[in-house]
């Protein structure tokens, strides 16, 4: 267990202790698409907080904005990783690019 893990957890159980019920975290995409949609974290950033999340038994949602460049296979590859972690809330939003 890192420092950064011990962190994540003792700031996540700070909220929960102040009331907050259901943490927010989407996994984006696919592990294999991410780096391609996002540079400031790590899909393995993710996981990590997500699992941080549930154990200060915080409700997690974690989904995707769908419609950014991903393949089939990433959609369910993500959907799998989300099954995984156990996740019950699953929200899922199609991006409608505006020309």
């Amino acid at each position: 267990m890192c420092i950064s893990w011990l962190i994540i957890v003792g700031t996540l159980l700070k909220l929960k202790n102040i009331g907050v019920q259901r943490y927010h975290n989407n996994l984006e995409t696919s592990r294999r698409n991410f780096p391609n949609i996002c540079t400031t974290h790590t899909y393995e950033d993710k996981i990590i907080t997500i699992k941080a999340a549930q154990k200060a038994r915080l409700e997690v949602c974690s989904g995707s904005i769908i419609g950014r460049g991903e393949t089939m296979e990433d959609r369910i590859n993500m959907a799998l990783d989300i099954r995984e972690l156990g996740v019950k809330s699953i929200p899922v939003t199609i991006l409608s690019p505006i020309p």
